[in-house]
């Protein structure tokens, strides 16, 4: 049986008092059994201070216990504390306000400008555009408590490791030269030797032909190595390591394979899909993460190329990342949100930029970002560089911008100082007179900041580095193609081979501005825009201004495939084209390739290069010139002087036959007495002629004087009497 030993704690003692002894007190047996423990009848001791207080068992709190034999096992742990209630459940607030108080200018103008969900613009705050957006619902709750601390950030992902060596300075400057392509060179000499090509057309053809393009991987046949002549990746990089020797030239790449690719096309024709359909299509509403799609774009398509230019590590590259897939997503095309498009162009490409810039360190990588007509609204250009903000660019020196303008007709133009919030309305509004708010396409009126591609640019730039601090995006803009004139050809945001467009640009790093790398043909001039085969266009083209759809035109082919009448119709109006000894190189050049720069020696010898001037005049058609000029002047001064002898002659005989008259009447008059009474000499005012008719007067007698008259064979033509 467990013993307890029960200790009596020290008490106050009472006053002692006159109290018989007790006998000590004596537990009894029923205190341990369970009725007692649990409460039973304990007989208190005699003697007890009255007011002490007793527990639940009849004891005095002062009691305590200690156990001799065994330890008592630990106490259980205290329960858990109640849960706290549940939140109460969110408050619907409406919001429904007019006014626009931020910017009252952007009230009521029948655009949304709130920046909620199907609005155009967020120049207002949420629910204060009400007219034009309608009522806005906003849940709130109240905390019960203070929030939290927030946790700590997660570190960045591990997936972009990779840094690429050439972002950090801009590859189109350090380049030696840029890589031009022998098949399109090939493809621009069959239009040179067309006859019914005008001649007019000729030089901006040979700008062309001597032009760098950009070589698209848009197939899994322009990878590897080349089969019967077709120009491939490897074909290019082994062709340029040929040309530059020492030096190559830079090779400008554009990875276009994606899975389910153009998902914001009406026929779209991708190579590689999330689900392929029974006829070998793109099921583009298909559900699910993309995981056999991106296996086979990272197999086929990305890790070859990214193989092949670490094998030519010595040829500078640059590779612009699949320029239609960040804008179809921030245009959100309905033919785009599927969960499967939207996890195969981001995982596509935070794919590709991880292992390109871990395999090819020295290529520079550019993200296609689309251009103004379609993306040059403050809201669409956020959503692009937010989407570019989830593939890690702010935590990466991998990618060192964007591409533009890439297969756009939208000029260069000049760049405007935008708002703080991006606009470019207010500034062109009050500056309409300014290069930069030139407008062909009435965009800006639709407070579109995309009017040209400076201006896209720089929207873009803005974007992206509020939704990525610390990364400062730089810029390849296409040139390759430009309206010309103030037709609104080229406007649509999606147009298809503009009927009287031009060739743009040539390709340039002296763009005049810092963050703008270079100026490049991306989408080579040639290439179709598409418009399938069939006459009429497809809806995403211009039935009025797609070239080829009229009579005696010829037909577009598909997009990508060679389309000589287009290019043919480019060259007649280009705005930028070589000229003077640079249009005559390049003509020597073309002949030189083409094996009859010989026999146009013969028949037309050209000067050689070290005579030629360093302007844009030949030298000797300016000598011949001058002699021409001083030669003419001659013949005219001659002319001159000989009309000038004759009218002179004409003048002085008639002043003679006058004189002589004078004399008879003198004669006649007076006999020998003058005509004055002073003499007087009249005398010629020019110097050649020496006519003069002196007046004498005689003494004596009232007779006339005697005029002699000498030099009448000579009179001049004005004459003065001198006293």
């Amino acid at each position: 049986m467990l013993v307890r030993a029960m200790r009596r704690a020290p008490a106050v003692e009472p006053e002692p008092a006159d109290v018989p002894a007790e006998e000590p007190f004596q537990v009894p047996d029923s205190f341990w059994t369970d009725e007692g423990a649990v409460g039973g009848a304990i007989p208190i001791p005699s003697g007890t201070p009255s007011g002490v207080p007793l527990r639940g068992n009849g004891l005095p709190l002062s009691y305590s216990y200690s156990y001799d034999a065994y330890p008592q096992p630990p106490l259980p742990s205290p329960p858990p504390p109640p849960h706290a209630p549940p939140p109460p459940p969110p408050t619907q607030i409406t919001l429904c306000a007019n006014g626009c108080p931020a910017k009252p200018k952007y009230a009521n103008d029948n655009y949304c400008d709130d920046g909620g969900p199907d609005s155009l613009f967020d120049n207002c705050e949420l629910g204060t555009d009400c007219a034009d957006c309608g009522p806005r619902v906003r849940y709130a709750r109240v905390p019960l408590s203070p929030r939290p601390p927030p946790p700590p950030a997660p570190p960045p992902p591990v997936r972009f490791v990779g840094t690429s060596r050439a972002s950090a300075t801009n590859p189109f400057v350090g380049a030696a030269a840029f890589y031009r392509r022998t098949a399109y060179r090939r493809l621009v000499g069959a239009v040179l030797e067309d006859d019914t090509v005008p001649q007019s057309a000729r030089a901006a053809l040979l700008s062309a032909w001597r032009a760098p393009t950009a070589f698209w991987v848009d197939a899994s046949e322009r990878v590897g190595p080349a089969a019967d002549g077709t120009e491939t990746a490897a074909s290019v990089l082994a062709d340029a390591a040929a040309q530059g020797g020492e030096t190559p030239p830079l090779v400008v790449f554009v990875l276009h394979a994606l899975p389910n690719r153009g998902c914001d096309d009406d026929a779209p024709a991708s190579p590689v899909c999330c689900v392929y359909r029974t006829d070998g299509g793109c099921d583009f509403a298909a559900a699910g993460d993309c995981e056999v799609g991106l296996a086979e774009y990272l197999d086929g398509y990305v890790e070859p190329l990214a193989s092949l230019l670490a094998a030519n590590a010595r040829v500078p590259a640059v590779v612009v990342l699949e320029p239609a897939a960040l804008p179809a997503l921030a245009a959100a095309a309905p033919g785009c949100a599927a969960p499967s498009t939207r996890a195969a162009y981001l995982g596509g490409l935070g794919a590709a930029i991880d292992r390109l810039s871990t395999r090819a360190p020295h290529a520079a990588l550019y993200l296609g970002a689309g251009d103004g007509p379609r993306l040059g609204y403050g809201a669409l250009a956020r959503r692009l560089a937010v989407d570019a903000s989830r593939l890690g660019l702010g935590r990466t020196r991998s990618v060192r911008g964007f591409a533009t303008n890439i297969g756009s007709y939208q000029p260069v133009g000049a760049a405007c100082k935008l708002d703080d919030d991006g606009s470019l309305a207010r500034w062109c509004r009050e500056r309409a007179h300014e290069d930069c708010c030139s407008d062909g396409c009435h965009l800006v009126s639709a407070y579109n900041s995309g009017n040209n591609a400076l201006n896209y640019a720089q929207l873009v730039a803005h974007h992206a580095q509020v939704a990525m601090p610390g990364f400062t995006p730089h810029f390849v803009i296409d040139t390759g193609r430009a309206r010309v004139g103030s037709g609104l050809g080229g406007c649509e945001a999606r147009p298809c081979n503009v009927r009287g467009a031009g060739l743009g640009r040539l390709p340039t790093a002296a763009t005049g501005h810092a963050l703008v790398d270079a100026f490049f043909w991306v989408k080579p001039p040639g290439e179709s825009d598409g418009c399938g085969t069939c006459k009429r266009p497809g809806a995403n083209c211009g039935a009025h201004e797609a070239f080829g759809t009229r009579d005696g035109e010829a037909h577009s082919p598909a997009a990508g495939d060679w389309y000589a009448a287009h290019l043919a119709q480019l060259a007649l109006s280009t705005l930028h084209v070589i000229a003077g000894p640079e249009l005559r190189a390049a003509e020597r050049e073309y002949l030189s390739a083409t094996g009859r720069f010989a026999v146009a020696a013969e028949a037309a010898p050209l000067p050689a290069a070290a005579e030629e001037p360093t302007d844009d005049v030949d030298g000797s058609n300016a000598g011949k010139v001058a002699v021409l000029v001083v030669a003419c002047t001659f013949i005219v001064v001659v002319a001159l002087a000989a009309v000038w002898r004759a009218v002179r002659r004409a003048q002085g005989s008639i002043v003679s036959r006058q004189l002589r008259s004078r004399w008879a009447k003198i004669g006649a008059a007076g006999g020998g007495g003058t005509l004055l009474g002073a003499s007087a000499t009249m005398a010629p005012v020019g110097e050649e002629h020496g006519v003069a008719a002196d007046l004498e007067e005689e003494d004596g007698g009232d007779s006339a004087s005697c005029v002699s008259v000498r030099g009448l064979q000579s009179a001049p033509s004005t004459f003065e009497v001198v006293d």
